[in-house]
């Protein structure tokens, strides 16, 4: 979220706390309730016996209301620990018991940003 307020939005450092909290306050209320679009893609994947899981950079207590889809959920917590996309992959990938290298070569990562790319290049 950081990153975010820093590089798209060129907040600078003082700016950006206060910045992160009204997205939290909003995303708490109103923003969770914005993710539409790709319920059939999941309802498809799940009926074929594919196992789902949500990795994502919001706040694991947000990702877990929005999605009933999805077999498992890995976010970053409120404290900045695992928050790098790599670190909440990893931790997504090892809950489910996904550990060996051809193993991962099966899983799918579907994202729409640069650090869901660079995070899954990293695992």
């Amino acid at each position: 979220m950081q990153d975010s307020f820093k590089n798209h939005f060129k907040l600078d450092g003082e700016k950006i706390g206060p910045a992160v909290k009204e997205y939290h306050e909003y995303y708490a209320d109103k923003g969770i309730f914005d993710n539409t679009g790709i319920a059939d893609l999941l309802k498809n994947l799940k009926n074929a016996g594919k196992t789902i899981i949500l990795e994502t950079s919001k706040a694991e207590k947000y990702a877990r209301q929005i999605l009933a889809y999805f077999d498992f959920v890995a976010g970053a917590e409120f404290d900045g620990s695992q928050s790098k996309k790599d670190e909440v992959i990893l931790y997504a990938l090892e809950q489910i018991g996904i550990l060996s290298d051809e193993e991962k070569s099966r899983a799918i990562m579907i994202g729409d940003r640069t650090h869901d790319i660079t995070g899954t290049a990293k695992t």
